[in-house]
């Protein structure tokens, strides 16, 4: 599997394996703006055509909402680090479940981020695309079902000032 659900207010934040590639660093270079600490502010969907009732039940199902009410209280706090020496740091602080945080080497290619932990396993956000990347704004997206469905889960981080 791709990547690990994060376990969130008693839930798995279920993400959708993609393909990874098994080579390593590509040549785009890493935009400056990307580099620094950035914190998660909010989950949200892009559906890029209309959806079936079905479709839009289980957005509801989801548990984003309750993730986004967590991150809102500061229950939740995730923040991830993208360094200029090709490494990253992600930590993640839950209330009620403690802290957990997770290092390794991070790569794009063709605005897609890449990473793997220290340890060789595939990284969290590993496959996730720069949807945006402008000022004090990042957001990765990858898809919620399968690609050709077109919706997308997205992340909203905020820059943070070191």
């Amino acid at each position: 599997m791709r990547r690990y659900g994060l376990l969130l207010s008693g839930f798995f934040l279920a993400i959708v394996p993609l393909q990874l590639s098994a080579q390593q660093p590509a040549a785009q270079p890493v935009p400056k703006a990307l580099l620094g600490t950035w914190q998660l502010q909010q989950l949200a969907f892009d559906a890029r055509r209309p959806l079936t009732d079905t479709q839009i039940e289980q957005l509801y199902h989801d548990p984003a909402g309750e993730i986004n009410q967590e991150l809102k209280l500061g229950k939740l706090v995730q923040r991830l680090t993208f360094r200029a020496d090709g490494t990253y740091l992600l930590s993640i602080k839950q209330l009620t479940q403690g802290e957990m945080s997770e290092q390794g080497q991070y790569w794009l290619r063709q605005d897609t981020l890449y990473a793997r932990t220290t340890g060789g396993q595939i990284a969290g956000f590993s496959g996730e695309v720069l949807a945006r990347l402008k000022g004090q704004v990042l957001v990765l997206e990858f898809p919620f079902w399968k690609p050709e469905d077109q919706v997308f889960e997205q992340e909203r981080y905020q820059r943070v000032k070191d």
